[in-house]
């Protein structure tokens, strides 16, 4: 199985989005915090981003 790697890397186009959808984490701890950092900013990489075409509180 490929490893995988875990990166908060966000193209300039997608951190508006990515920062609306993270900061909304309210009754979370850091580590579930760090999990959605994480799966939010690979959803954000996608080409086509599926983040771009809804509202960041959708996907909070």
């Amino acid at each position: 199985m490929a490893q995988t790697t875990k990166s908060e890397n966000v193209p300039k186009l997608m951190q508006e989005k990515y920062w609306a959808v993270v900061e909304s984490r309210d009754n979370l701890n850091e580590e579930y915090a760090q999990l959605i950092r994480y799966g939010v900013a690979a959803l954000c990489r996608n080409r086509p981003s599926p983040m771009a075409t809804r509202k960041a509180s959708t996907w909070a």
